[in-house]
């Protein structure tokens, strides 16, 4: 394995003199997105349009903008992975507006698709929804109850092209508190081969994941993948791997691949961007180049949000080829390039299946209620969490 020469392999400190990170919009392009929104409204149009997921480019004109929307498409795909809006004009429209004007944004970059199925996570959250809307419903370090939690999330991809995410609301204004962060993949795996070379091949195996979509509900696949001439896919989901191991069935992830694992977040937190999103910020990753998280905030029951976010999944009409190998396929559903793909959204109906599913959920809230089970516990004893859940792993042979 060696180091790779790429734009999308930044450091925050690089991501940050990127002209599309950070790009603030004048007030000729806020015009621009306010006289769209009139346009489609005048036509007879509204947030009906969204929820069903037929808005159409031509129902939201951004002509003016067209030569910013031409560049972020390109950064997204053959750039840094990764760009920042700012100034949308968050104060002056309620939540179903300002989701029209992210949707139309975003249905000018790429495709807009359905969000991940809802018997695992919560509805709310916009699974299954072509918009979804990132809040807190409760406290806690594990979501339970179809409610969305304040709970930390360590950096991760979205099973999605590219995702945006817009800032409506956030009162908490630090890093610690409700802060976001994002890392470059070839970034981390360029430290990699520099710090730790023994443990680069673990993320090329395949690792187990959950997924509802599957009569077996896990799909096995690599957290890294170059392919082509040269080209580079990532799919990582700490959570999903995680509670895959609750499937009897599924597959025992090694604790070397781990121990890579860990690695991986502790680089892409040191070396990647950590920031407070402000209300009006609109951020856009390839989640086949970049990885997102954010720390846990401050949750107070019944009352007001803090903290609030508007999300798109979004398949870009320049987006990339995936390999065409059985597990890729399971995951998208297409591996071709530049159409609509994913398959999140979508659950088994085999009865069996669901059973299945819905015990599996029951098992998370019986540990977790018992205080047997937080997010990331694999992440922080391999051994202990494996006891834990009665799952038997290899003996080391210098330890037989």
């Amino acid at each position: 394995m060696k180091a790779v020469a790429s734009k999308a392999a930044w450091t925050g400190e690089s991501l940050q003199e990127s002209p599309l990170w950070g790009y603030a919009l004048d007030e000729a392009e806020v015009a621009q997105l306010v006289d769209g929104l009139r346009s489609f409204k005048n036509a007879g149009y509204d947030y009906r349009v969204i929820e069903a997921g037929e808005i159409q480019r031509s129902m939201f004109p951004l002509a003016g903008l067209s030569d910013l929307l031409d560049s972020i498409r390109e950064e997204l795909e053959t750039g840094t992975g990764a760009v920042m809006l700012k100034n949308l004009p968050v104060d002056q429209f309620d939540d179903n507006d300002l989701a029209v004007i992210h949707s139309a944004i975003s249905k000018h970059v790429g495709h807009i698709v359905r969000q991940a199925g809802g018997r695992v996570r919560s509805e709310s959250r916009g699974h299954g929804k072509y918009v979804g809307r990132v809040v807190a419903e409760m406290s806690g370090t594990v979501p339970l109850n179809g409610k969305q939690a304040n709970n930390k999330f360590l950096l991760h991809t979205d099973v999605c092209d590219a995702i945006s995410l817009l800032c409506v609301k956030n009162d908490n204004g630090s890093i610690e508190n409700g802060g976001s962060i994002v890392a470059s993949a070839l970034a981390i795996y360029n430290a990699m081969v520099a710090e730790t070379p023994e443990l680069v091949a673990e993320l090329f195996k395949p690792v187990p994941r959950l997924w509802t979509v599957s009569k077996n509900l896990h799909c096995d696949i690599p957290v890294w993948k170059f392919y082509g001439e040269d080209v580079f896919t990532t799919q990582l989901t700490p959570v999903y791997t995680e509670v895959s191991q609750l499937l009897p069935h599924a597959p025992t992830i090694s604790e070397k691949q781990v121990a890579a694992m860990n690695v991986l977040q502790e680089i892409g937190s040191r070396i990647g961007l950590k920031f407070s999103l402000e209300p009006g910020d609109c951020y856009f990753l390839n989640n086949h180049l970049a990885y997102h998280g954010r720390t846990g905030w401050e949750y107070t029951p019944n009352g007001p949000d803090s903290r609030k976010l508007l999300r798109t999944w979004i398949s870009p009409y320049n987006s990339r080829a995936l390999p065409d190998e059985a597990n890729y396929v399971e995951l998208w559903g297409s591996t071709g390039a530049g159409v609509p793909r994913g398959r999140a959204h979508m659950s088994a109906d085999d009865p069996e299946t669901l059973k299945a599913l819905d015990d599996y959920n029951k098992r998370i809230e019986e540990l977790t209620h018992e205080g047997k089970y937080d997010y990331f516990d694999l992440y922080r004893d391999y051994g202990r969490f494996m006891s834990t859940i009665g799952r038997t792993v290899a003996v080391k042979a210098d330890e037989a």
